[in-house]
């Protein structure tokens, strides 16, 4: 048990379902996963949620509402860094190591089938930075002596339209 209160237990051994957003978060409610409570005066542990859900963009959390002492409800947020993905899969993996296999490849292969697409929209958003910057340069330079600062973002403008424009040559729709 924790210091400030009550200790709080989630289970993750469910499989996903319905998105919806939440905060301007996507979240993906759970479909086996509980919350329970206990207490420095509680007999064990008690249920106190099925509803359950984690994140689908930005930092990974874990969101779930628990009734207050004075009558409202307290809503929960989990984040979970980076650092500990290998734990919670090494957990998944301890507590059904079937199904999680399972799981854990099949999301790993969906992943992999969708990795040259994530991969040309980083390199689009890295050649978008570098014209940014280069009309950064142009604009904050005097209006006087920006001949050098146009030049190179014109150039760097034409050289990114034509990097990303398809092997075919035909011009990029995205």
């Amino acid at each position: 048990m924790t210091a400030g209160g009550p200790e709080l237990i989630f289970a993750l051994n469910g499989r996903y379902h319905v998105s919806t957003p939440e905060d301007q978060t996507m979240m993906k409610k759970l479909s086996a996963a509980s919350v329970f409570r206990s207490g420095r005066t509680a007999q064990g542990w008690n249920r106190e949620s099925a509803d359950v859900s984690v994140s689908e963009d930005g930092p990974f959390s874990v969101r779930f509402s628990l009734k207050s002492k004075g009558g409202g409800i307290t809503d929960v947020k989990v984040t979970i860094g980076s650092e500990d993905f290998a734990s919670l899969l090494q957990g998944m993996i301890a507590a059904e190591r079937g199904r999680a296999m399972l799981e854990i490849s099949g999301a790993l292969a969906t992943q992999i089938a969708k990795q040259q697409d994530q991969d040309g929209a980083t390199v689009r958003q890295a050649r978008q930075s570098v014209v940014s910057a280069a009309e950064k340069a142009f604009v904050e330079a005097p209006p006087d002596h920006n001949h050098a600062e146009r030049l190179l973002r014109d150039m760097v403008r034409k050289l990114v339209r034509k990097l990303n424009e398809p092997e075919s040559g035909a011009p990029d729709t995205e």
